[in-house]
């Protein structure tokens, strides 16, 4: 078992072509105390530039609607590097194909901190069970911070 002292950080990586919404994830992010956001890119193809060879992304959250290349597209092609993906976007009708280019979750736009903080929870909750952590502290050292799951 991991030591209790410990609390995990996430590197994440943002590719979305709105500046605003990327600004207001990576608040969200920040604000919910696990996350080191590694990079933050508003074309694909610039991502996928840059990103192609990583060891491990442990969250890439992907915009659907970009210019050459979907977030489909970068998200097949990073499949293999990234722990979890998460696509977002303000059409519903895109849900299927997020989940099925690899997706592991899908938010719509606008997001909502609490409706957003519950689908992250969800899958940080997929990776304490699977990596044996119980407990996440976060970086103050002070308050627990345990997915909404086993609240």
């Amino acid at each position: 078992m991991k030591n209790i002292n410990t609390f995990p950080i996430y590197n994440c990586y943002i590719i979305d072509k709105d500046p605003a919404f990327a600004g207001t994830l990576s608040s969200y992010l920040k604000n919910m105390g696990i996350f080191k956001i590694s990079g933050v890119y508003l074309k694909i193809e610039q991502a996928l530039h840059l990103l192609n060879g990583k060891n491990t992304i442990d969250f890439l959250f992907v915009g659907i609607d970009n210019d050459n290349l979907s977030g489909f597209d970068l998200a097949i092609k990073l499949r293999h590097s990234s722990r979890f993906i998460v696509f977002m976007s303000e059409d519903p009708d895109y849900a299927l194909n997020a989940f099925q280019s690899g997706g592991d979750q899908y938010l719509m736009k606008p997001l909502i901190f609490r409706k957003f903080s519950a689908k992250v929870d969800q899958l940080l909750a997929k990776d304490i069970q699977n990596d044996t952590f119980k407990f996440m502290l976060n970086p103050d050292g002070n308050s627990l911070r345990i997915p909404r799951l086993f609240k």
